[in-house]
């Protein structure tokens, strides 16, 4: 492990608040953690550690939110739904205490409306799934 030079630790001072710990590592050779726990034992605080990329990335500004204008995937919906929508300890349908999935009651049309949702024990979730591809069939013929 290379030791501190005075004139590392000078420069450290002078530009850690106005540039980011990556290309000072660049500049100094030195990993960037290296950089940030020596900057923390000299008590620097840097404007630019936890800014991030100035954009607000709650909700539909998130890029991991799923573009609206192309169906997002049931994997993705089922698990924003279960983020916002509490989980019971009965049954929507049945009242029964059993474990619970999250279902679609919308035909499976995969929406961010958690009124489209229910939590179901398997039981009548199958009841339901069932159902809905017969209404389904019933509809074509």
């Amino acid at each position: 492990m290379k030791r501190w030079s005075k004139l590392e630790i000078e420069a450290l001072i002078l530009n850690y608040e106005g540039v980011h710990a990556r290309d000072l590592a660049t500049e100094t050779g030195r990993s960037i953690n290296a950089i940030i726990k020596k900057a923390k034992k000299l008590g620097l605080k840097s404007e630019l550690r936890n800014k991030g990329n100035g954009r607000d990335n709650k909700g539909s500004n998130n890029p991991n939110f799923g573009n609206l204008k192309i169906n997002p995937t049931s994997i993705g919906i089922h698990g924003w739904v279960r983020k916002y929508k509490p989980k019971l300890k009965f049954c929507e349908n049945c009242k029964k205490e059993k474990r619970l999935t999250l279902a679609n009651i919308k035909n499976h049309n995969y929406t961010r409306n958690i009124n489209d949702y229910k939590w179901l024990c398997y039981s009548c979730h199958k009841i339901m799934d069932i159902s809905k591809r017969h209404r389904k069939n019933i509809e074509f013929k």
